[in-house]
């Protein structure tokens, strides 16, 4: 079927398991509704829209709202491409909004089969993600200690045309993400770290979504706020609407046992205690943490990288670099990795002989903090940055079309300049 053709496979781990990723990452705000309906229609546009409520400086209790819409269509599936690119790219002692990787790699990381049918499963997950807008009216910004009214894409890619299966997985793909979705996740301070393995062998997209939600909370919480059954089912978890209650119950029991068996929700209790009846055809949900939330969890920030586990490995080895190579350079370079990524990539375009490229590869490493050092640190970012500016010229052209020339405060454009729009600053 054309549905499953479309969505990842994770029905098995990929090669070298243990080489995958530990922790996944998202934030507070993401896990708060659903992305999706769990009913994903291939090639089908959606505007998805969840409410949730939360409480403000004054301690009054507001709705919130968030808008997903995505021309591309949305797979539940996709939110775990989504939050495993967010793990490795914050994964760096000093995270960039670039992150770069042959196919083989993010595969292998995510848990995925690897070869030439998952490789083009994750490039439409890619591209189904670049498409989204995601808009909430109250994202919470640690940082400042408030909600934001927030809007913004996850991200943009860079990948090469498909091309035979003998270099397939050898090309580098680059994800640069949103500079404003970046510098929420990089100053906002609030980061929903999980067991990325838990997450990935739930093989439902609502088990998936509660876990991360569970996380969020129990982090702090031993029971979870009295949810409205209906509410949590629709808007937290994207089930239909038009479920009926008793259907919507025995799909959440199901789900539960799956959390009990796990330790995200205490196993010893009565299960029906869990449900409570409100008013006729109204019920509300409120569960314990378990087990696994009792013991106090590493940071996942705290682990030492080894080099094998960063994207840049890869690109390196192809250059014809030893191992023993390779480890002095993530030595001396270990705050500056994205600058030996981009140099790896201007080095494979240099010459098709390993020898001239281990070469080209040195000469862009060893070069002085000039002008042409200043390029390579802005690559590809400058080429993205000038895709967008011509893109708002254009449309600030169709917006002043037809209006008198003479008022020339009509005329004017304005686009931040690279550096601005870089820290995400002119979003």
């Amino acid at each position: 079927m054309k549905k499953d053709k479309q969505e990842l496979s994770i029905s098995r781990p990929g090669p070298l398991k243990s080489a995958g990723l530990d922790h996944g990452m998202s934030q507070v705000s993401l896990v708060e509704t659903a992305l999706s309906p769990l009913d994903y229609q291939p090639d089908t546009p959606i505007r998805h829209v969840s409410d949730y409520f939360y409480i403000d400086r004054e301690r009054k209790r507001r709705k919130a709202s968030v808008v997903v819409s995505a021309p591309g269509g949305l797979s539940p599936t996709d939110e775990l491409t989504l939050y495993g690119l967010l793990a490795i790219t914050f994964a760096d002692a000093k995270p960039v909004l670039e992150l770069t990787a042959t196919p083989h790699f993010l595969c292998r990381q995510l848990g995925l089969p690897v070869g030439g049918d998952h490789y083009d499963r994750l490039r439409e997950s890619i591209h189904r993600l670049s498409l989204v807008h995601y808009h909430n009216t109250a994202w919470w910004d640690r940082q400042k200690s408030e909600h934001r009214d927030i809007g913004f894409h996850f991200l943009s890619h860079d990948l090469p045309t498909k091309v035979n299966e003998k270099v397939r997985a050898k090309e580098p793909w680059t994800i640069i993400w949103n500079p404003l979705f970046f510098r929420l996740l990089v100053h906002s301070q609030g980061f929903v770290w999980f067991d990325f393995v838990t997450y990935r062998d739930l093989k439902q997209p609502a088990a998936r979504r509660g876990f991360l939600l569970l996380q969020k909370i129990f982090h702090h919480r031993e029971t979870t706020p009295r949810f409205d059954l209906r509410s949590f089912a629709v808007h937290q978890l994207g089930y239909s609407p038009n479920l009926e209650l008793k259907s919507i119950r025995q799909k959440i029991c199901k789900i539960i046992e799956i959390w009990q068996d796990l330790g995200i929700v205490a196993k010893n209790s009565d299960m029906e205690l869990f449900f409570q009846k409100e008013s006729p055809g109204k019920w509300s949900l409120c569960l314990p943490r378990g087990e696994r939330f009792e013991q106090k969890n590493h940071r996942p920030w705290l682990y030492t990288k080894q080099p094998q586990e960063h994207p840049a490995w890869d690109l390196l080895t192809e250059l014809g670099l030893t191992p023993h190579e390779i480890n002095l350079i993530f030595a001396n370079y270990s705050e500056q990795i994205i600058y030996v990524t981009r140099a790896a990539i201007l080095a494979r375009t240099y010459s098709s002989k390993s020898k001239d490229r281990r070469s080209r590869f040195y000469q862009l490493l060893n070069q002085n903090h000039d002008e042409k050092n200043d390029l390579i640190l802005s690559w590809p970012l400058h080429q993205l940055y000038l895709n967008q500016k011509h893109g708002a010229k254009n449309d600030h052209s169709v917006e002043v079309s037809g209006i008198t020339q003479d008022n020339e405060i009509q005329q004017l454009f304005h686009f931040p300049p690279f550096q601005e729009w870089l820290k995400g600053e002119n979003e």
